[in-house]
């Protein structure tokens, strides 16, 4: 939690938005993540047109374009 509230005082300070927070460090800390369309194609009929794996990657693209992650 005090990675969390620190990043969120960086992002303030610096007016530059933050990928960290408190509330991103409580969701990190779940212990199981959990992961199934199945119940959203049978009740909805959806099914992604994009995999995960396609989709962290384009995501992680776009924060890298935007400016928002730098490595």
């Amino acid at each position: 939690m005090t990675v969390g509230f620190c990043a969120e005082v960086w992002a303030h300070l610096s007016g530059k938005p933050g990928i960290v927070s408190r509330e991103k460090v409580m969701e990190a800390r779940c212990p199981a993540w959990v992961c199934n369309p199945r119940r959203a194609a049978e009740e909805l009929g959806f099914e992604a047109q994009t995999t995960l794996e396609k989709g962290l990657a384009e995501t992680l693209a776009w924060y890298r374009g935007a400016g928002w992650l730098r490595y």
